[in-house]
């Protein structure tokens, strides 16, 4: 079997189980997340530059006027949430080109979230989540740049040891974080059958 024929097949093989997952089981009462539990932020996480058409993206946190247009990008997202976050203390870092919402990231500087990983952050660690790039700004390393410009925020904050969790099959994110030279912890899966039984089991610990 020649390279291109295993490739088709390994793309479709994914496509099905993702298919599986996330659209056919959870209408019978299976929901099934499988996981990478990521750290970010390690020395060598420099993506390549933006293309030049973007030059002039200006990096900041986001506050209450940005997140009232942040709700346009991200419409799934209501306002009294998102400014809700920040009233917690949740942090969004984004980038901005010519006015316009290129990409955001949130922070969580007390704990992961993520309903299968729950953990307690020790006062270095940040949980970094809910990352999004318009369509417009798609392809263009706008994701990677932004990471590694909230790093170094990060770290002027205090904070060296940032966290992520990336669903194993969104493969956009996966390349995202195999850009900025993310160190991949552990790959896991948690199961909920009917809302009645949950289990989390990790499939697999990587070598440091």
């Amino acid at each position: 079997m020649n390279a291109w024929r295993k490739a088709a097949q390994a793309i479709r093989y994914r496509l099905t189980l993702q298919k599986l997952t996330e659209r056919i089981l959870p209408r019978l009462g299976i929901q099934i997340q499988c996981y990478y539990w990521i750290q970010e932020g390690l020395n060598g996480s420099k993506p390549p530059g933006l293309p030049p058409d973007l030059d002039g993206c200006a990096f900041s946190a986001f506050g209450p006027d940005e997140i009232r247009t942040l709700v346009t990008v991200v419409p799934w997202r209501s306002e009294a949430e998102l400014l809700r976050r920040l009233d917690e203390g949740k942090r969004c870092f984004g980038l901005k080109h010519h006015g316009q919402i290129a990409g955001i990231v949130w922070c969580n500087f007390v704990e992961c979230t993520y309903p299968w990983h729950r953990v307690p952050l020790r006062e270095n660690e940040v949980y970094v989540f809910d990352q999004f790039t318009p369509d417009a700004f798609r392809g263009k390393n706008v994701a990677s740049c932004l990471l590694c410009q909230t790093y170094d925020a990060l770290r002027g904050m205090g904070r060296d040891t940032f966290y992520s969790v990336v669903e194993r099959f969104n493969s956009s994110s996966v390349r995202v974080r195999q850009k900025v030279n993310a160190r991949f912890l552990e790959l896991a899966v948690g199961v909920n059958l009917f809302g009645k039984i949950c289990r989390h089991y990790v499939i697999r610990k990587y070598p440091a």
